[in-house]
Formats: structure tokens, C-alpha cells, sequence
């Protein structure tokens, strides 16, 4: 295996076992006070950066893949897997953040074209609830009235 793949897997490794870490206390602690709805924003907050950081990091060994197998993507394409795009106006690069669920969606386009599989995500009512997910994240992630910080058991 290449060396790069290699570094970039363990990189992998190394940032899902802190987060796991991080999870696995919220959870240990979420025991003594199951009533803190505190420690329940914090886990759905870990979850989604598992996820995010899962797809994020994906990205990196199929650049590297693309860039041996030399398979055509479009400028849409690239940006979308270097998370960056040339500024029009400097020419430098700038970040660029895909929504959840588009991020998600495209990982598995994107990966479907540089591996040659043809792996469909269901939609089913798992995908659902990852929506509805989504708008929960994004309510206690960023607020605009007291009441979104408000997690039911339903929630979570």
C-alpha cells in the first residue's frame, strides 16, 4: 500500500479513537446525570463531527487514488474533494463547506466514480431520521432562541 494512504489511514484511526474517546465519556457521564440535557447536545454535537470528519477524511485517499488511476473529474468534482475553490477575485484558494447532507450524499457519488463501484445510499427511514438529525444539530448548534438549545428524549 502507498505510504500516503498508509499515513493518511492512520490519521484516520488516530482522530475517530479521540472522538470515540470523547463520545465514550459524554456517555459515561450522561449515566450519573441522565436528566442534563447538557451532555445530550454535547453527544449528538460528537456524533455529527464523527461523521463529518469521517467524510472529510475519505476525501483524502481518493485524491490520492484519483490522481494514480487518472480518472476524469470535473472542476465540481475537485473542489468538492479538496474542500477548496480559487477565489475568483485573489486567485488563492478558499474553504468550502458542503451542507450534511449533501456532503454525504456526494461522498458516495464521488466514491462510486474514482472506485469503480456502483454502491447506492438508501433512502429509507433510517436516512429520514439522519435528516431530521440534521435539523436537531443544527438547531443547538446554532440557536437563535432559548427554546432550540431544548433536546426531548425524543430527540435524541
Amino acid at each position: 500500500m502507498d505510504e500516503k494512504i498508509k499515513f493518511l489511514l492512520k490519521e484516520t484511526l488516530d482522530i475517530m479513537k479521540i472522538l470515540g474517546n470523547d463520545l465514550s465519556k459524554c456517555m459515561y457521564i450522561m449515566q450519573s446525570a441522565p436528566e442534563d440535557v447538557t451532555w445530550w447536545r454535547l453527544q449528538i454535537r460528537i456524533w455529527f463531527s464523527i461523521l463529518d470528519t469521517y467524510c472529510f477524511i475519505l476525501k483524502r485517499p481518493l485524491l490520492e487514488i484519483n490522481s494514480k488511476r487518472n480518472i476524469f473529474l470535473g472542476p465540481k468534482d475537485m473542489e468538492y474533494l479538496k474542500e477548496q475553490r480559487l477565489d475568483t477575485k485573489t486567485g488563492k484558494p478558499r474553504l468550502i463547506k458542503m451542507p450534511f447532507i449533501e456532503n454525504i450524499n456526494h461522498i458516495f457519488k464521488i466514491s462510486n466514480k474514482i472506485l469503480g463501484t456502483n454502491y447506492l445510499l438508501s433512502k429509507d427511514s433510517k436516512w429520514t431520521d439522519l435528516k431530521d438529525a440534521v435539523d436537531i444539530r443544527n438547531r443547538i448548534t446554532h440557536p437563535k432562541i432559548r427554546a432550540d438549545l431544548t433536546i426531548s428524549q425524543k430527540d435524541f
